[in-house]
């Protein structure tokens, strides 16, 4: 009978230890899963954020310049893209077409011109190419006091001079980035046009060409 007792009380001491020696496991509330996962983010320091400029207002910004009023055909200025100097070509136009608002009415006037292989278009002056180390071409860059919606190139060799009924070597359009391939020994005409449609924009629209020869 004592031996029964014994084991009985052996039996409920180690119970009692293994009681003592278990741990729960506290139950997550929604607050203390909100609490985690705040301090596991990070936080913004007031006054170190960047302020983001809208692409909009930067855009406006850049594109609102100042378009001037003008009456008849504007120059073109040749840039070479590669020179570090701010030397640049000019050419005045002969033959234009040319339209703009005057007190709400429209003035339009015409320029006739020779043709870009008459001799004497363009003056005779020829301009000297740069030498780019095996290069055939330079790259220019074509602006104005205000830039045309679109240029037409037209390209045709130094000895076609005097014929007018010479085709052109080819023919190019650009409307958007406005570098044009300029070779040596060469006669260009360049058709600057500004749109119609932009006339009540712009106050002016037109069409005019300009001629330049090469050496």
């Amino acid at each position: 009978m004592k031996k029964y007792v014994s084991i009985i009380i052996v039996f409920v001491f180690m119970l009692t230890l293994m009681a003592c020696g278990r741990k729960e496991i506290p139950e997550v509330t929604e607050t203390d899963a909100m609490e985690t996962t705040e301090t596991g983010t990070m936080e913004t320091v007031p006054g170190t954020e960047e302020e983001s400029i809208p692409a909009e207002a930067s855009l406006q910004e850049t594109e609102e310049e100042e378009i001037p009023f003008l009456t008849s055909a504007p120059k073109l200025y040749l840039s070479d893209a590669l020179s570090s100097t701010i030397n640049r070509i000019e050419l005045q136009s002969g033959n234009y077409s040319w339209n703009y608002l005057d007190k709400g009415e429209t003035t339009s006037m015409v320029a006739c011109g020779l043709h870009p292989l008459d001799k004497g278009a363009g003056g005779e002056e020829k301009v000297k190419l740069p030498d780019y180390n095996g290069i055939d071409f330079v790259s220019y860059l074509v602006s104005s006091e205000a830039s045309p919606d679109s240029l037409l190139v037209s390209e045709w060799d130094a000895a076609d001079e005097g014929n007018v009924e010479a085709k052109p070597n080819y023919e190019k359009v650009y409307e958007e980035a406005f570098f044009i391939e300029v070779k040596p020994d060469k006669i260009y005409e360049i058709t600057a046009v500004w749109k119609d449609e932009k006339l009540e924009e712009r106050g002016f629209s037109g069409e005019a060409s300009y001629v330049l020869k090469t050496e």
